[in-house]
């Protein structure tokens, strides 16, 4: 499919076309993992249709006829969002993450510091937060608790590094 290979991009939805299968149209481009917002447009939307759709995951519900700053104002705003972190895309990033960055959440998820990380390791604490910035970045995370929660949702993807459990690590 072509479409894997582009670049996540924003979709626009003529909503008037779609039958009234706004969420199932919105659930299809999602799946496909290249959609970072979608956008739709509507002859008159009433409340009950923006609710369904907001829910449904659009960004923005555009009223027929299009204006052309209104519609530059819809994608600034979709394109300053954070894109939404579904499975596909969690695992999608999961994928790109080295095989360092790997053993890293790995013993993240055993509840060792960067320090104790290094040691096991052995490199530097200060790589080690390196290598944890970077995974964080990868993986589109603003914290340790959200990193911890994107990976265990998406342990089977992680391959087993073959780290058995410290003897010093909580737990054991």
């Amino acid at each position: 499919m072509a479409s894997a290979r582009l670049a996540p991009g924003i979709v626009l939805l003529d909503a008037d076309n779609l039958q009234d299968d706004v969420p199932g149209a919105i659930a299809a481009l999602r799946t496909r993992g290249s959609v970072q917002a979608v956008l739709l447009s509507k002859a008159a939307p009433d409340f009950a249709f923006g609710v369904a759709a907001i829910r449904a995951g659009a960004v923005d519900i555009l009223e027929k006829p299009l204006s052309e700053q209104r519609l530059l104002a819809a994608i600034r705003l979709a394109t300053s969002r954070p894109r939404p972190r579904t499975p596909t895309t969690i695992a999608r990033n999961i994928d790109r993450l080295t095989a360092r960055e790997r053993e890293v959440v790995a013993w993240l998820l055993y509840g060792l510091t960067n320090k104790e990380i290094g040691r096991e390791l052995e490199i530097s604490h200060r790589t080690v937060e390196i290598h944890r910035a970077r995974l964080m970045r990868k993986l589109a995370v603003p914290s340790l608790p959200a990193l911890i929660d994107v990976v265990l949702a998406q342990r089977d993807k992680l391959p087993d590094v073959g780290i058995a459990r410290p003897s010093h690590a909580p737990g054991a």
